[in-house]
């Protein structure tokens, strides 16, 4: 019998990098897991808290000496990377040339043909005139009836696409060591605080819990052994990570 503390991290929602600790359960039936913290874990973790208090001042210093610098200028290249590197900056981009779009969908388009030609653009309006009466004369200056070939509406898309290839190459090499060089050994308290985990009791030790996450396609590797117990890492999927990059690639192509 051992006792089992996980952390679930799916980075998607095909791939799951798991970490296990596996410790024997103890005869006399003391406490493990989270609650369970060996005397020198205790000691490291006072030392931290001693350390930082003792910084405490050096560190203000250089909180206040960066806030200054912040206020004493705005760098604009910055400012423009951390702007296309936002998430929520490439939503709205999304949204926002989803309803331009959309209006080149409500509202009638010039042909190519007639749109090239000024004379044979004038006796298309004539129907316009007819439909949208005052307005036309206006929508047809602000390009609604040419919305995708309209300055506007390709200033957007090209703003929505320097965003996603931005993103693109930023996020890329960290993915790529993630697929390529998985963080393996963690310490204790990374499995005490972790959002995803789950904690319970094993039949068959440290062999029983590889076997099943070998029979559900995980890849299993003793990373460490210590103070008996046993450091698991699993992962399966991995390469799925790179799938959102492929996303990206047929926005910008398509």
């Amino acid at each position: 019998m051992c006792a089992v503390t996980c952390d679930l991290s799916p980075a998607s929602m095909t791939h799951m990098a798991s970490g296990v600790l596996a410790r024997p359960l103890p005869a006399h039936g003391g406490a493990t897991g989270p609650d369970a913290r060996r005397p020198d874990e205790a000691g490291a973790h006072h030392g931290w808290a001693r350390g930082w208090g003792g910084d405490r001042p050096g560190m203000a210093r250089i909180l206040a000496a960066r806030s200054w610098g912040a206020a004493g200028g705005f760098d604009p290249p910055r400012a423009l990377f951390k702007l296309l590197t936002s998430v929520r900056f490439a939503i709205v981009m999304v949204l926002i040339v989803a309803v331009a779009s959309l209006l080149g969908v409500v509202f009638p388009q010039a042909p190519d043909a007639i749109r090239l030609n000024a004379e044979a653009f004038d006796v298309w309006m004539d129907p316009q005139r007819a439909r949208y009466g005052v307005f036309a004369a206006p929508m047809r200056a602000v390009g609604l009836f040419t919305v995708f070939y309209s300055p506007w509406f390709n200033g957007l898309f090209f703003v929505l696409l320097a965003s996603v290839a931005v993103c693109t190459a930023n996020r890329f090499p960290p993915t790529w060591r993630t697929v390529r060089r998985p963080i393996r050994r963690v310490n204790d308290r990374y499995f005490e605080r972790a959002h995803a985990r789950a904690e319970g009791v094993v039949a068959g030790g440290v062999t029983a819990v590889e076997q099943t996450l070998r029979s559900r396609r995980y890849k299993v590797e003793r990373v460490d052994e210590r103070d008996g117990a046993v450091y698991l890492f699993a992962d399966r999927y991995s390469w799925a990570q790179l799938a959102t990059f492929a996303s990206h690639l047929s926005l910008i192509l398509f």
